[in-house]
């Protein structure tokens, strides 16, 4: 199921809404997929961006990291965690 404009499920029955996963568990997920992937782009990115001056840098950093963070490696790490997101108690 996909989410519509206005946050509803696609194929979901009328009038049940999706258990939507604790904040803290998205936050874990968010640090553990953000943390090696600024790593990343610092070492890969700092010797092509060096000269640049740091609004720049971290202009197209951040830009680059929201990007793939948004539509490469957050569906992927909600599906790698779906379990243990959707887990309530």
């Amino acid at each position: 199921m996909t989410p519509d404009a206005g946050g509803a499920q696609k194929g979901a029955s009328p009038g049940r809404v999706a258990a939507q996963p604790q904040r803290y568990k998205m936050a874990v997920v968010t640090w553990i997929a953000a943390y090696p992937l600024i790593t990343l782009l610092l070492s890969v990115g700092a010797p092509l961006i060096r000269r640049l001056p740091v609004v720049v840098t971290t202009l197209v950093l951040s830009m680059t990291l929201v990007c793939l963070m948004t539509f490469v490696v957050m569906p992927l790490m909600t599906r790698l965690f779906a379990g243990w997101l959707r887990e309530t108690r």
